[in-house]
């Protein structure tokens, strides 16, 4: 029987058997490490030596790599972080680079990369807990006193994603088939309940909205077609069991794996697929917004997504073999994704793993878990460079018909800028039956405004539906993206 931390060559997820429960994971690819950084055993305090580029930051942590994995910020700035090589956690204070370290009980002997598999991390009840789903338990430290706390997880095995109740308890999803989720309340006693609804799929991450809602996006890791949904149920249970109701009607997600609930919509982040989905709770709608595109990969396999605390038009969420950070204001109908290196990476082995962020009211927080460092992207940062659709962004086309659509570039730029696009066909964004022509393939250096025309054509074999066209420009490190929203009569 395979260990769920088996390497197995799969390019997107490994759905393997343990005691009888399956387990999602994605595989981790080598990567490379980005920065220097100082040697130091497990539980040290040295400070981290910090890279800087555009809108990027990067704290060097030390190695032997930490592998870092889950990762929030604190209510004083300091940012705390998962150690699966230690195992433990970490706390980065970015005003002066400082790292302290806190191994979890049992860490003993030396760094090994996936000691632990933390991939939740939440302050709740005075502590930092981590959802260890190696060792199928929740790890609670209190940095005052030093102490920790531990809950077993056995009930729910392989704990995955962390969310704070109205109720002052601490919820966990479970990596587990028939689907359950965990409840911690504050004096840690653990209830399980078990998740009607989902058939064989498993509940991802959930968030609530109120004592009464919360939403929950679940997938079937054993499915060839990453069957899953959004789905929504009461968190009050009496009985053992709550029940799960699907959103979004018939819309089919493909491995969603991340959500995020503002006032007014749903972001899901679609695993395989190179894109994010919305569904606006007004409309009852959903909309797929495509990233860019990379040449190493046939998808940019985005991961978690979050809401931007500084405004719910805001959104990010991480693209994993991309390589970037990528934020999505849907008020405008725009894209920008930073890449995590400089320059950016050109092949598939060089990406740097980064697997959760945490989104804050000035930034981005990320952590790279083969680049062995914790990288925060500026929110204000004004890349210099800019594109936009001239008039409407919403077209209507039959198969055979075509438009022009009329962009904008703005701004100055001192290298040339690339031109690209993307759209929604299928789960790698490469165009196929909407062709999307723009005028001009490369811009010179120099200044805005500059006018780009792209010829958008439907061919005869596209089924009906509403698609999303991208239209980018980039400098090599910063990609600037502009939709055009398509109804396929």
């Amino acid at each position: 029987m395979l260990s769920h931390r088996a390497a197995i060559a799969l390019f997107l997820v490994l759905a393997i058997a343990v005691s009888g429960a399956s387990a999602y994971y994605l595989t981790r690819q080598p990567g490379s490490l980005t920065c220097s950084a100082p040697h130091a055993g497990e539980g040290a305090t040295y400070q981290a030596d910090k890279v800087q580029f555009g809108a990027v930051t990067e704290y060097c942590l030390a190695n032997p790599s930490r592998w870092p994995n889950a990762v929030v910020q604190g209510p004083d700035g300091s940012v705390w972080f998962g150690e699966e090589a230690v195992p433990g956690v970490g706390r980065l204070f970015p005003s002066n680079g400082t790292v302290v370290e806190y191994p979890w009980p049992g860490a003993n002997g030396t760094i090994n990369m996936y000691r632990t598999g933390i991939w939740g991390l939440m302050i709740w009840n005075g502590m930092i807990w981590g959802a260890d789903n190696d060792g199928n338990a929740l790890v609670g430290y209190n940095s005052t006193t030093g102490s920790t706390k531990t809950v077993n997880a056995t009930g729910a095995p392989f704990p995955y994603t962390l969310a704070a109740s109205p109720d002052g308890s601490m919820w966990f999803t479970s990596l587990h088939a028939p689907a359950v989720l965990g409840r911690i309340s504050p004096d840690l006693t653990l209830q399980v309940f078990s998740l009607a609804g989902l058939g064989k799929e498993e509940p991802i991450q959930m968030q609530f909205v109120n004592s009464s809602l919360a939403y929950v996006a679940a997938l079937n890791p054993l499915s060839s077609t990453g069957e899953g949904a959004l789905y929504s149920f009461d968190p009050r249970a009496s009985n053992g069991t709550l029940t799960a109701t699907r959103v979004g009607g018939n819309f089919s997600l493909f491995f969603p794996d991340s959500l995020s609930v503002s006032p007014e919509n749903i972001w899901v982040s679609q695993h395989y697929p190179a894109n994010v989905a919305d569904y606006n709770m007004t409309s009852a709608e959903w909309t797929v917004y495509p990233t860019s595109t990379v040449t190493y990969e046939d998808t940019t396999l985005p991961y978690f997504i979050e809401v931007s605390p500084s405004s719910p038009q805001l959104v990010w969420f991480n693209e994993h073999y991309g390589n970037r950070i990528a934020l999505l204001d849907s008020s405008t109908g725009s894209l920008t994704e930073y890449s995590e290196a400089n320059p950016q990476v050109t092949v598939g082995g060089d990406i740097q793993n980064d697997l959760t962020i945490a989104a804050t009211a000035s930034g981005l927080w990320f952590t790279s878990t083969t680049g062995n460092y914790i990288g925060f992207v500026d929110e204000t940062y004004d890349p210099g460079f800019g594109v936009a659709i001239s008039g409407q962004n919403h077209l209507t086309l039959a198969p055979s018909g075509s438009a022009t659509a009329h962009f904008t570039i703005s701004g100055t730029w001192s290298k040339s800028l690339e031109v690209k696009v993307s759209d929604t066909e299928n789960f790698s964004s490469v165009p196929s039956n909407i062709s999307i022509e723009p005028s001009q393939t490369s811009i010179q250096p120099g200044s805005g405004p500059v006018t780009l025309d792209v010829v958008l054509a439907v061919q005869p074999g596209l089924s009906p539906g509403r698609y999303t066209a991208a239209v980018t420009v980039t400098d090599g490190l910063i990609l600037r993206t502009a939709y055009v929203f398509i109804q396929v009569t």
